[in-house]
């Protein structure tokens, strides 16, 4: 499950999410589309906590992202797979 709540990210002047609300059950499948540009790879980043938010709050599987230490990081990571189309999540 995926609960994501007034979620923001910038890149210096660059906003490229604004109060993003985004609720995700178990078993369910769900498709991020859009344009380039509007923050589709920025929330995947995101929700595998590649990057971290600079407002909001992120739950993933019943874990709250800020609060995790850096050992909870690695068995939530344990439970999560992506796949890179291109390597276009790498920086």
């Amino acid at each position: 499950m995926i609960t994501i709540k007034n979620l923001h990210k910038s890149f210096g002047d660059n906003v490229v999410l604004k109060d993003i609300d985004l609720h995700i059950d178990q078993g369910e499948s769900v498709g991020i589309i859009g344009p380039s540009g509007i923050g589709k790879s920025t929330l995947l980043r995101l929700i595998c906590g590649l990057i971290q938010p600079d407002l909001g709050e992120l739950v993933v599987l019943g874990q709250n992202y800020d609060k995790l230490t850096e050992k909870e990081w690695e068995v939530l990571r344990l439970k999560m797979g992506f796949l890179f189309q291109s390597s276009a999540l790498f920086d």
